[in-house]
């Protein structure tokens, strides 16, 4: 099959993999928060593309495309490659106690394949392990181990700003203790220093996606609310060409509207929840109408 003919794409896969672990975490780890991995093709040159297929809490899916060395994919939309679209499943395992492999499962649209293979943590194919010698999971021997995990800074310790970082800490099974190593930002870009570090369940329960839909029309002026993911403006009527309705961005940019005007925005950065910054549309006439749809956290 296509990716089962060379190693190194079974080692990238495990960048993959963590990239999975990774967007799971800036979900914040919500039970109804999903993500698949996809093999896919450029349309035109054939080359081989990840895609990694997240769902929100109300089961949207968004996919972020990559190529095989990891870094992000830019090009035409991936197709299904020659002989259909491939995914596979990764689970981690642990061999006779000691040994830690991830198992990948192959479907072929969605169904088995009957394929089954297996890389050690670093990607590098390994053999099969012998039927009975292992289990789901990861292995707990003597040996120290770093791992990683979603944290939550409630900055103002009544939930209303929180912050997801990751943690990460030592285990040593030899004398059952905990070491933690360091703290970074959730895009692992900077490294961060929490104000008030809290359980992120103890923060109730997680924030849902909603539809919503607004009709903007007469003066007036509206603010994007800071809860917004995705949003999309339709111009339907200009009271004046003279003085149209407006958009005034973060920069403090200020740009006309005309009749027929379809603009959109979303959350393309893995690591933000929410659009950031500020967002004003003003209209300036009584004629003006402007239809407003977005989603927002709530």
């Amino acid at each position: 099959m296509l990716f089962m003919e060379s190693q190194e794409v079974n080692k990238r896969l495990r960048a993959i993999y963590n990239e999975v672990k990774q967007i799971r975490c800036n979900l914040g780890n919500s039970p109804s928060s999903e993500a698949d991995t996809l093999l896919l093709c450029d349309p035109v040159s054939g080359n081989l593309v990840i895609a990694v297929v997240t769902y929100s809490a109300t089961n949207v899916p968004t996919a972020t495309y990559f190529n095989p060395n990891g870094t992000p994919y830019v090009g035409p939309t991936p197709v299904n490659c020659a002989g259909g679209q491939l995914e596979s499943d990764p689970q981690e395992i642990c061999v006779n106690g000691n040994t830690s492999l991830i198992q990948w499962v192959v479907k072929d649209n969605g169904q088995p394949t009957g394929a089954v293979y297996y890389t050690d943590l670093s990607g590098t194919v390994v053999a099969a392990p012998g039927a009975g010698t292992f289990v789901f999971g990861s292995c707990s021997n003597t040996t120290a181990e770093i791992y990683q995990r979603c944290q939550c800074d409630d900055i103002n310790g009544d939930g209303s700003v929180v912050i997801r970082y990751i943690e990460f800490y030592q285990y040593d099974p030899a004398t059952n203790t905990i070491t933690v190593l360091g703290t970074f930002s959730s895009d692992l870009s900077t490294p961060y220093v929490p104000i008030n570090p809290v359980d992120c369940g103890t923060l109730g329960t997680e924030p849902q996606i909603v539809q919503r839909r607004i009709e903007l029309s007469g003066v007036t002026a509206w603010n994007r609310p800071l809860t917004v993911q995705s949003m999309t403006i339709k111009v339907r009527r200009v009271g004046s060409i003279l003085t149209p309705p407006t958009i005034t961005d973060n920069a403090g940019n200020i740009t006309p509207l005309y009749i027929g005007d379809v603009e959109t925005w979303s959350v393309l950065d893995t690591a933000a929840i929410v659009l950031q910054g500020t967002f004003t549309i003003t209209l300036n006439n009584v004629g003006d109408t402007i239809s407003v749809i977005y989603t927002e956290m709530i």
